[in-house]
């Protein structure tokens, strides 16, 4: 309540486009695997519920009051591939104004500048992620810097984010700024 109408519209079919994509890649990879089976499988036609193909979706509020929402819905799911996913959609709005918040409308009511968080986010990847002082991880440790680099060009790298009264945190979706294996990671604003 006390948004106006379209915010929640636009969640609600958020949602509704993820749980439609969801279960569209679900079947695609099911009829491939069951069209695709070796020899001697038994793998039904359909996916049985022990099969595990899920959608779990949450959300994560930053800060709900009269002044703000910020939160992050986070959608979790299996379709039958290597491995899972995770993707998350930010919502930040301005309940007095009401309108809904860019990441540089952050920017500017936090009298901050895109470059200089830009730099300190890149500068906390790269010594979470690539900074081993290993010679022998050299090279990934450049190969990673670079992907880094290549996942924050731009203001469109920073859509997903929360902010509170004390700060913000920044999150980089799957393969953003690294391989599968360092998840969602996060950084505190």
């Amino acid at each position: 309540k006390n948004v106006d109408e379209n915010f929640n519209k636009n969640i609600e079919k958020n949602i509704q486009a993820a749980i439609k994509e969801h279960k569209e890649i679900s079947a695609e990879n099911w009829i491939a695997r069951f069209e695709n089976q070796l020899p001697g499988e038994n793998i039904p036609q359909k996916p049985l519920s022990e099969d595990k193909l899920f959608l779990s979706i949450d959300y994560i509020s930053a800060q709900v009051n009269d002044e703000y929402i910020s939160g992050v819905l986070s959608y979790d799911g299996y379709t039958g591939g290597a491995h899972g996913y995770r993707n998350l959609f930010a919502y930040n709005y301005d309940v007095k104004n009401q309108k809904e918040l860019s990441f540089l409308d952050y920017l500017k009511k936090t009298n901050q500048t895109f470059d200089k968080v830009q730099q300190n986010v890149r500068d906390e990847l790269v010594q979470k992620y690539a900074s081993s002082t290993n010679r022998d991880e050299k090279e990934f440790n450049e190969s990673m810097k670079e992907t880094i680099f290549d996942g924050t060009k731009s203001e469109s790298d920073f859509l997903i984010f929360t902010f509170t009264k004390k700060g913000g945190i920044v999150y980089f979706g799957q393969y953003q700024v690294g391989p599968y294996v360092i998840g969602i990671p996060e950084v505190e604003i």
